[in-house]
């Protein structure tokens, strides 16, 4: 019975005979004993094929279940990543904001500097840009300035 199915014609062919042959109420009986036979054979495949496909389809689940987990967690991790990217681009802007204020401060004091260096005498060795020589040109001028003051006293 086992390689046959179920209502197949070759399977169901000794029921259809049995309902044709039958002369008495007793023959009726147990054909139809062997149809229930028969039926309770096939709820029982039905409900062990349903219990095989609802333990897949419990399976596929909880596969499934796993994957949204798994993704829920990598989402999460580039979220925090892209979150943490972003704090550090603004501190980056913040910086580069300060380094620009940094740097217009440096470009006045150079133009400063530039202007000072273009009231003192050229340094004969180095030309006109010698910080150097304009350091101690200043400070001798000081020097001057304060024994002059001493003397005028």
């Amino acid at each position: 019975m086992s390689g046959k199915r179920i209502m197949s014609g070759e399977y169901s062919s000794d029921m259809w005979d049995a309902i044709n042959s039958a002369k008495t109420m007793e023959d009726l009986r147990d054909t139809l004993y062997l149809i229930c036979c028969r039926l309770q054979e096939l709820e029982g495949r039905f409900v062990k094929y349903s219990e095989t496909e609802l333990s897949e389809t419990k399976q596929d689940l909880e596969n499934v279940y796993g994957v949204l987990d798994r993704s829920e967690k990598r989402l999460k991790r580039i979220t925090d990543k892209f979150e943490e990217a972003n704090r550090s681009a603004a501190c980056w802007k913040k910086t580069a904001g300060m380094f620009k204020a940094e740097l217009v401060v440096t470009e006045d004091l150079l133009a400063e500097r530039d202007k000072l260096l273009g009231q003192i005498p050229a340094c004969p060795v180095h030309g006109g840009q010698c910080v150097s020589h304009a350091i101690e040109w200043v400070k001798a001028r000081l020097r001057e300035e304060s024994q002059c003051e001493y003397v005028c006293r």
